[in-house]
């Protein structure tokens, strides 16, 4: 085994069990396209938050190409914070997987829920809609990141609208980023 390196030569000498579990974690592989997404993805939330109309961003691929694995590195560089002196937590992103029969009011209780908040269960749309715009502005979302959102093509044209304006909307009344990266239809 001289001809692998170090690294390489500690797992091919592990018990075959073990060899079968280190291949079968999550990997991270930086290749161009992931890396620019990821770069672009940053600039973004660096010097766009704030603008009345920000700039969105669109990561577009076959399935089983590393979109969502682009989504969960991302959402890692920018993990929640405490903030001790407002007792509270800071989300730069928030993270939501787009429901196959999604709703106006599964949405908001997805947002709720991915907040931590225990009003994902109020019954008012105009409630949930308030509670919600207010939450992720204490909590400093600054990205909005939607995985799956060719689940949305499960429900009628007419939801399909209404939810897709209803994440405009919150891009626009919070003035943050929204990010999806999504499964070209074809």
């Amino acid at each position: 085994m001289e001809h692998l390196r170090p690294e390489a030569r500690r797992i091919a000498e592990m018990p075959a069990v073990e060899r079968l579990g280190f291949l079968a974690t999550d990997r991270w592989i930086g290749y161009s396209r992931a890396q620019d997404a990821l770069k672009r993805m940053g600039m973004l939330i660096a010097t766009q938050p704030g603008r009345v109309r920000p700039q969105n961003m669109l990561i577009v691929g076959p399935s089983n190409n590393g979109k969502s694995t682009i989504a969960e590195k991302f959402q890692r560089q920018h993990p929640r914070l405490s903030s001790e002196e407002r007792d509270r937590h800071i989300f730069p992103v928030l993270a939501v997987q787009m429901m196959p029969d999604v709703t106006t009011p599964r949405f908001y209780a997805q947002l709720l829920d991915a907040l931590g908040s225990p009003f994902g269960k109020l019954r008012q749309t105009d409630r949930r809609n308030a509670v919600t715009l207010n939450l992720m502005q204490a909590c400093g979302v600054r990205l909005l990141l939607i995985d799956e959102l060719h689940n949305l093509l499960c429900g009628p044209s007419s939801r399909q609208r209404e939810i897709l304006g209803l994440i405009r909307y919150l891009g626009n009344e919070l003035r943050i980023l929204t990010c999806i990266p999504l499964v070209p239809h074809s």
